[in-house]
């Protein structure tokens, strides 16, 4: 039953629209607002990041995409698919090359990609409890992916705990449907990293957790991004009232 959960989730089973086509790299400096009725404000920052990813495949059909990550993953090679221009079979990722994990690939041919995680500005306007809530939602993504090149192997359970607790904080804020699919995405990660530890050695579910976590921070970005355009074109189309739906670049 672990290994059938493990293939269940194996690509963290998240919400559309975060399971939208992954852009190689969007335009710097999305602007967008999450707006409700306010009695705090904050903006927050989604620093630009570079990252580097260990490919083992790309394939144009996601079927043989599907088929290829399930036969490695049975083979004890956990990976998941990195969809872009192509659907890409990426086994390690990282804030750096030379922090790539070379040994879960063993014999097999490997490429060594770079992509840039654009840099976001977000409003937050609503309560004080959820503008904080949702703040600490919005950058536990990229906080995680950074904390677990820090990390050993051994403490991989206390940070997933850690993460639990706080994407069900996070679920407090309801103004944005984004926070409510990203603490599901969020908990779901945690469901997989847990049945991942429990199968693999601890430098092997550490690395697919490193993994699956910058994917989810990409499909964050990607997320707002979309959210940002429809917001900006929703503005066009009528006369503006009390606020701005996108900030204005600075």
């Amino acid at each position: 039953m672990i290994g059938g959960a493990v293939l269940a989730l194996i690509s963290l089973a998240m919400t559309e629209p975060m399971r939208q086509a992954i852009s190689a790299a969007g335009d710097r400096g999305i602007h967008a607002v999450f707006a409700g009725r306010a009695s705090a404000e904050r903006v927050i920052t989604l620093e630009e990041t570079e990252i580097y990813a260990l490919q083992l495949g790309a394939y144009e059909d996601g079927g043989h995409a599907q088929q290829e990550q399930s036969r490695l993953t049975a083979s004890g090679i956990p990976c998941i698919i990195w969809q872009d221009e192509a659907m890409r079979i990426i086994v390690s990722a990282a804030l750096t090359q030379e922090a790539m994990s070379m040994s879960m690939a063993k014999e097999m041919e490997t490429f060594a990609i770079r992509r840039t995680l654009p840099e976001l500005q977000l409003r937050l306007s609503a309560g004080q409890e959820e503008v904080d809530a949702a703040a600490s939602l919005l950058l536990l993504p990229d906080g995680t992916f950074a904390r677990l090149h820090t990390c050993g192997a051994g403490e991989l359970t206390q940070l997933i705990a850690e993460v639990r607790a706080s994407a069900i904080r996070g679920q407090r804020y309801q103004g944005h449907p984004v926070c409510a699919q990203l603490a599901q995405s969020l908990s779901d990660w945690c469901t997989l990293m847990e049945h991942a530890a429990a199968i693999y050695d601890g430098e092997t579910a550490l690395c697919y957790a490193q993994t699956t976590m910058c994917v989810l921070c990409m499909e964050l970005r990607r997320a707002l991004q979309n959210q940002a355009n429809a917001s900006s074109t929703a503005s066009a189309q009528r006369t503006p009232s009390t606020a701005a739906d996108v900030m204005p670049p600075a």
